[in-house]
Formats: C-alpha cells, structure tokens, sequence
C-alpha cells in the first residue's frame, strides 16, 4: 500500500475532489480557471518512478493548481538539492498553487516561473547548463 504524508494526502485529496466537481459540472469553472490535473494513479506512479531514479530536478510544463508538482515534491523532499521549477502563465492558478505547497510543506523545493512556456524554456536555456531528471 502507498501511504502519504498526512498534510499532503490531505492537500492532494482535497484537490481531486475539485477535479471531480469541475467534471461533473463543466460551466461551473470559466475554461482557464480548470484544473488540468492527473489522476491519483498517475500521481503514484510518477512518484515512484522519480523515487527509483533517485530524481533531484525536475521541469513541469503547466502548473495549474499544483496537483502533479505536489506528487512529484513529495517524491523528492528527501533528496539533497531537489527543485523543481514549474510553469504557468494564469496568475489565479500560481497563486492556488503557491497556497497548496504552503499547505503541504513543499513550497522550499518549487519554483514557479510565470510566463508562456515557451519563453520560460528559453530563459531557462540561457541561465543554465544543467539538465533536468524528469521533465
């Protein structure tokens, strides 16, 4: 059985059941404003994955709420020099998803570029040499 932090599984849960209301009510949420989330198994499986490679940096096109980068910072937390940066270019989104790492301890590890991806992807380009283990 995989068991979760107990305030990020909270976190996490809470999130899903937006994602379902959002489904099941789709004029509820204008479109931009729509969470853009995977599903819990999928949040299990990236997790161990990056668990397994031993993943300190990861880069995440599309914040949105921060669902994914919560699985993926739980899964490195643990590592020495972990980071993740993520991007969003919806200012409400950053800053539901700046509440959720706050919420489940995470926010140490991510960074959140705002911008259009691909303009973020090339500033990142220019500042670093580094690569990434999980994009």
């Amino acid at each position: 059985m995989f068991v979760l932090d107990q305030k990020i599984d909270s976190v996490l849960q809470e999130l899903e059941k937006q994602e379902r209301f959002e489904l099941e009510n789709p004029d509820a949420v204008p479109g931009r404003q729509k969470m853009l989330a995977i599903t819990r198994d999928i949040g299990i499986f990236y997790n161990i994955l990056l668990r397994n490679n031993k993943a300190r940096k990861i880069l995440e096109i599309g914040t949105s709420t921060g669902y994914s980068t919560i699985w993926f910072a739980e899964a490195l937390r643990e590592q020495a020099g972990a980071k993740i940066i993520t991007i969003e270019q919806e200012e409400e989104k950053i800053q539901r998803a700046k509440e959720n790492f706050q919420k489940t301890g995470v926010e140490s590890i991510i960074e959140i570029r705002k911008g259009l991806a691909i303009d973020v992807l090339k500033q990142i380009v220019k500042e670093t040499t580094e690569q990434f283990d999980f994009v």
